[in-house]
């Protein structure tokens, strides 16, 4: 959450070695009037609503990753299950993202590393990420992120 990306809050964390084996739990408070976008997609008619708000959460998703990426942290895990939206109060034209299940995340050498695998898998385990959202995902995502130089970004136009 210090990077600017919103996560669930944490309310109790621990680790332990029993019988030679490492054992740990989280617990984190709910993200109240967050859907996660793998249901919401399933349950989510065709059409042109669901078009328009997968257009939205793939351009806040973009500036979250950037955040996070930017900082050299990888998520590691980008499934449409850990990443959460909920519309903006008042404003039903606009989405806040959260994620989810970060306990894979790790920092990364460069930007450009951290960046690039994750994408990658996210292109791979989000549903509708193509054409038209692809587009909007990586205009979003090239206007955020601080990759060095046109070959950092090469890889962008070969994921999809």
């Amino acid at each position: 959450e210090q990077l600017g990306v919103v996560t669930p809050e944490v309310i109790y964390c621990d680790n332990r070695v029993e019988n030679g084996e490492a054992q740990a739990v989280l617990v984190t408070r709910d993200l109240a009037g967050y859907e996660c976008v793998q249901d919401w997609y399933n349950n989510e008619p065709d059409g042109p609503i669901k078009d328009r708000v997968l257009d939205v959460i793939y351009r806040r998703l973009a500036e979250s990753l950037a955040k996070l990426h930017n900082q050299r942290w990888q998520h590691g895990c980008l499934y449409d299950k850990h990443v959460f939206f909920r519309i903006k109060p008042g404003d039903n034209t606009d989405v806040d993202v959260a994620l989810i299940d970060l306990e894979k995340c790790r920092r990364r050498l460069s930007v450009a590393r951290a960046s690039e695998r994750d994408v990658r898998q996210m292109c791979r385990h989000m549903p509708g990420l193509d054409g038209p959202h692809w587009h909007s995902f990586v205009e979003a995502y090239t206007q955020h992120i601080n990759l060095k130089s046109g070959t950092d970004k090469k890889w962008l136009s070969l994921t999809h």
